[in-house]
């Protein structure tokens, strides 16, 4: 019953079809609708040209440079050196000279390619994700730096890992 069914559709639209075919034929000998020609393009007209925008200079604020460049380091004389001061005869040591401490950085390097425990925090620079301990891929992250705390590395730019 299917295929029948199935074989009288595929009849019925294959001499559809032929039927349009034939029927288009004869309009276009009869001469049916008269071809029309396109019209000609428009003519083109240029937009009218706006004024140009002027943006003011941005102000910035002059950066102070750390270091002098080597040009102004040649160039200046060198400053004199005080006499150095004769030590008191009483006195049996001087007292030490006090150490002036550098901060800390606020990241350091891994090692071997895990993070110190005085740094847990894993960062990975190419994403811009840092890991905590406890953090699902915590364990497997090979970290480009280490952080002391999230503070710091978010204060690098860094986001916190999703899971």
């Amino acid at each position: 019953m299917l295929r029948r069914s199935f074989r009288i559709g595929l009849l019925v639209g294959l001499l559809g079809g032929a039927l349009a075919a034939v029927a288009k034929a004869l309009q276009s000998r009869a001469g049916g609708a008269p071809e029309v020609a396109p019209a000609a393009p428009a003519k083109w007209t240029p937009l009218p040209q706006a004024e140009p925008v002027v943006v003011p200079p941005r102000v910035t604020t002059p950066t102070v440079r750390a270091t002098a460049p080597i040009a102004d380091l040649q160039e200046s004389p060198a400053p004199a050196t005080p006499a150095p001061a004769k030590k008191a005869a009483t006195s049996k040591k001087a007292a030490p000279a006090k150490k002036v401490e550098e901060p800390a950085a606020p990241w350091v390097e891994p090692a071997g390619g895990d993070a110190p425990p005085s740094h847990p925090i894993k960062a990975k620079m190419s994403s811009g994700i840092y890991h905590s301990p406890g953090g699902l891929n915590y364990d497997r992250t090979k970290p480009d730096r280490c952080y002391r705390d999230a503070a710091a590395a978010e204060a690098d730019g860094l986001r916190p890992a999703k899971r």
